[in-house]
C-alpha cells in the first residue's frame, strides 16, 4: 500500500465532511465486518474508515433517518428515566393527621 496515497485519501475525505462528526454506513469486509450498520464517528475516524474501505459516507436521507432514530431513542430513554424516578410529596402536619385518622377508620371497619 502506498502510504502517501492512503493519507492523501484520508485528507480528501476529511475535507469533504462538513462539521466535526460524520454519519457512515459500514461495508462488508474480509475480517468479518457487516454491511449496512449506520453509526456516527468523528470526521477523522470516519475518513480513515472510508479510505480503508470499511465504510462509506451516508447519504443525506440515511443521515437524517439515523439522527431521527437516535433522537427518538433518547426521548424514550428520558421518558423511562422520568417514570422510574420516585416522586416526593411534602405533607403538612394537618395532612398527616388526616391520613392517620382515615387509616384508623379503615382498620376499625375491618
Amino acid at each position: 500500500m502506498d502510504m502517501k496515497s492512503y493519507y492523501r485519501r484520508i485528507r480528501e475525505v476529511e475535507a469533504s465532511i462538513a462539521g466535526k462528526d460524520a454519519v457512515v454506513v459500514s461495508e462488508e469486509t474480509a475480517d468479518g465486518g457487516r454491511a449496512g450498520i449506520v453509526s456516527e464517528a468523528p470526521k477523522g475516524v470516519a475518513a480513515r474508515w472510508v479510505a480503508e474501505g470499511r465504510a462509506r459516507l451516508a447519504s443525506d436521507s440515511e443521515a437524517k433517518d439515523y439522527v431521527a432514530t437516535i433522537r427518538e431513542r433518547h426521548q424514550q430513554a428520558e421518558e423511562a428515566r422520568r417514570r422510574a424516578k420516585p416522586s416526593l410529596a411534602v405533607l403538612t402536619a394537618e395532612d398527616l393527621q388526616t391520613l392517620r385518622g382515615s387509616f384508623k377508620l379503615d382498620r376499625q371497619s375491618k
